[in-house]
């Protein structure tokens, strides 16, 4: 929400108050929204049944309660202004749930779902509404991650495990550029992907897996992170 010269605008996305202030100060500087990026996220790692329902309240609060509070807030002003773009950022987790991210596959599951429901609401209006679907791509994402290693003993170290093999397959990944790229197609394209999934290869797997049986996706994913 900010352009060169011009002083960045903060907001949290976990307080309405602080999100209706944020948008207010933009339309007062800039006049209208025309595309909103919902990106904010977070990510807690560890075996769901020792995860402290707190720490999983968050994860829901900041990866999907904040995008909905947001992208709600600005689809009333893209309404009376004749339309815009609305980009969530979703993950490939959210069609793939990954072992031991449980609650983050499930907050972005939850905004994928989402995002299909709203943008067949709002398109009457023309706001387009679409979600970009990353895999692993390397970014400080890795290093800010939350880990809780409750349970690793019960679990004979598959905790460590998955996580080690998340964290090296993250370092892998694509470059931010690419996830950037889309982004900006879906922010200008007229006619958006309903759900995209940048990168070549992240592209095929996911072709790949709408194909086979889900209990088989689960369990290949199962075996490659657990």
């Amino acid at each position: 929400m900010a352009q060169a010269g011009v002083e960045h605008i903060t907001a949290d996305v976990t307080d309405g108050d602080s999100l209706k202030a944020a948008v207010s100060g933009v339309i007062d500087r800039f006049g209208r929204i025309d595309a909103l990026v919902n990106n904010a996220g977070c990510g807690i790692f560890g075996a769901a049944e020792f995860t402290d329902i707190e720490a999983a309240e968050r994860q829901f609060d900041v990866n999907f309660f904040g995008a909905v509070r947001l992208a709600t807030l600005v689809a009333g002003h893209m309404r009376l202004n004749g339309g815009g773009a609305i980009v969530n950022v979703a993950s490939l987790a959210a069609m793939m749930p990954l072992p031991f991210q449980s609650f983050y596959s499930a907050s972005k599951a939850a905004l994928l779902c989402w995002t299909r429901a709203f943008s067949g609401e709002v398109s009457r209006f023309g706001i387009r509404v679409s979600a970009v679907c990353p895999g692993d791509v390397r970014t400080g994402f890795t290093a800010a991650r939350s880990f809780d290693g409750k349970g690793d003993g019960e679990y004979g170290g598959a905790v460590s495990r998955a996580l080690a093999k998340a964290e090296a397959s993250e370092r892998r990944g694509c470059g931010p550029d690419v996830v950037a790229r889309a982004i900006f197609r879906q922010a200008v394209s007229r006619r958006p992907k309903l759900v995209a999934v940048p990168g070549a290869g992240w592209s095929a797997l996911d072709a790949v897996a709408r194909i086979l049986p889900r209990g088989l996706v689960s369990r290949l994913v199962g075996r490659i992170y657990a």
